[in-house]
């Protein structure tokens, strides 16, 4: 088997099905950086899948909650759309796992700056 091939399940022309054309593009270009980095293999596909699929989710909501007649109601009782407030939830959620997959320029700062582990001598 030719070690150079890519897994299947992991290419970037086999980004998840249920996901949209702008879905895909931000897997594949997630996939790019964290090749990139050597970060790259099947269990992080899945979470850059699972945090492109709550994007998609808080993208919907905010549709939802800027809708004109849920803006009316929410001018006029003062309240928030809990549309609104479900997609910052979810937003907030994606922007966690993007900082675990060091896909913000922050967390990529934050490894940069912790110096490598010096390993300790065992025994006397």
């Amino acid at each position: 088997m030719d070690r150079r091939r890519r897994n299947t399940a992991t290419s970037r022309r086999n980004a998840p099905s249920d996901l949209d054309p702008d879905g895909r593009a931000l897997f594949g270009a997630c996939q790019d950086k964290l090749r990139a980095l050597n970060l790259w293999d099947d269990v992080v596909a899945d979470q850059v899948a699972r945090m492109v699929r709550l994007l998609q989710t808080a993208r919907k909501l905010r549709a939802q909650a800027s809708a004109p007649d849920v803006l009316d109601a929410t001018v006029a009782d003062g309240t928030v759309s809990p549309a609104l407030v479900h997609a910052l939830d979810v937003e907030r959620e994606a922007r966690m796992l993007a900082e675990q997959l060091l896909l913000t320029p922050a967390a990529r700062r934050r490894v940069a700056r912790t110096p490598a582990a010096t390993p300790r001598s065992v025994g006397v």
